[in-house]
């Protein structure tokens, strides 16, 4: 036989693998039905986590391949280094959150993740004619641990969390999974990624219950240029664009801001000799917040990131900054 043929027939086989693993993913996608209940600290779910996906216009579920990719993306740890990261939200008002994340390399294609969430919300003033007591702070923390494996140009991730919230009012908990997946095309050009986040249930421990707040995302992120140094040397300069939709499944409009269930992401930014970026953002759909910028640094092992939110209607400023360790 032919060496021609055997590799025309090897790439055949191949595409038909990468369209029967994005089959099974959208079939999963459209048949998972969220929880309706009424809203909850269990909305913290919604909010990001580090400040360079945040600065994108939290436009990273084709983009993630880090240790935060267990909130983006669980698929992006197959394409992850070992690392560890923290970051912390100064958020609308007196919100507060904080998360640690963690990758390890589980053989040659797969990635192994941890994460934990705080959150706290103050006490949030009220109307002064129907809630002149305001809201009681919420206490939200969500804990768990993801896997992703590369099959190819094709990575596939799941994650399983347990998540708690809690006030004076309320107490809930529940467990959820995300669902994720990530192609790389034209020699990693362009990428693209889907996710299904919070599947699950919830436990009522009072009359009130909690909804999960399912997400759908789907985004592709390409790298139109890269500049680099000599033959193959270090990158000099290193652009990308990301664009992404969410639908939020929860069938209720929840958010008492008032906000779209369908968003539009998009990013911008560009790596400079390996060492700075800049990025810019867009999300539309929310009543109090749209653009974002940030910038990060590097150095060797080390990265540090920021991301700048300002919100509309009197609800001040967010701050994002991250930190994270890397290595073989």
């Amino acid at each position: 036989m032919a060496p021609e043929h055997l590799t025309l027939e090897y790439v055949n086989t191949r595409t038909r693998k990468i369209r029967t693993w994005l089959l099974w993913l959208v079939v999963l996608c459209a048949f998972s039905k969220p929880v309706r209940a009424q809203e909850s600290g269990v909305g913290f779910l919604r909010i990001g986590t580090n400040a360079a996906a945040m600065a994108l216009g939290d436009a990273s579920v084709a983009l993630s391949s880090d240790a935060f990719s267990t909130y983006w993306n669980p698929a992006g740890l197959a394409a992850a280094s070992n690392s560890v990261a923290a970051s912390h939200h100064i958020w609308v008002r007196e919100v507060r959150t904080y998360n640690l994340a963690g990758r390890l390399a589980v053989g040659t294609r797969g990635g192994l993740g941890v994460f934990a969430t705080a959150a706290g919300s103050g006490n949030l003033p009220g109307d002064a004619a129907s809630d002149p007591g305001g809201t009681p702070e919420i206490q939200f923390v969500n804990v768990g641990a993801a896997y992703g494996h590369s099959f190819g140009p094709i990575r596939a991730g799941l994650t399983l969390k347990y998540i708690s919230d809690r006030n004076e009012i309320y107490r809930t908990s529940g467990v959820a999974a995300d669902l994720g997946v990530q192609a790389d095309l034209f020699r990693q050009a362009l990428r693209l990624g889907m996710a299904m986040q919070n599947m699950g249930r919830v436990r009522e421990a009072s009359s009130i219950a909690a909804p999960l707040p399912a997400m759908l995302r789907i985004g592709v992120a390409a790298f139109p240029l890269r500049v680099l140094a000599g033959d193959g040397g270090s990158p000099l300069l290193n652009a990308f664009v990301t664009g992404e939709v969410s639908h939020d499944l929860t069938r209720e409009r929840q958010a008492p801001g008032g906000y779209d269930r369908t968003h539009l992401h998009v990013g911008a930014g560009v790596e400079i000799f390996d060492l700075a970026t800049v990025r810019a953002g867009y999300v539309s759909g929310y009543d109090f917040r749209s653009v974002s910028v940030g910038a990060g640094l590097s150095q060797g092992s080390f990265q540090v990131d920021y991301a700048f939110v300002p919100f509309d209607g009197g609800f001040g400023t967010g701050h994002v900054l991250s930190v994270m360790y890397r290595w073989e």
